[in-house]
């Protein structure tokens, strides 16, 4: 037969879920920044290589 939850128990594990949910929105955020910023870093090389490729064909 099946266990009875009390409020505390269910409270405790809501306060564990919650905490759980907050670490991963946290590590979530990091890596989306992290993304970001590799985005504009391929970005700015994609312009680098672009202008040296415009250059070299003029001269």
């Amino acid at each position: 037969m099946a266990r009875t939850k009390t409020t505390k128990s269910i409270d405790a594990k809501i306060v564990e879920i919650e905490e759980k949910l907050r670490k991963l929105k946290e590590r979530g955020d990091k890596v989306a920044t992290e993304l970001d910023e590799l985005y504009v870093e391929k970005q700015k090389h994609e312009n680098e290589e672009l202008l040296a490729t415009i250059q070299n064909s003029l001269f």
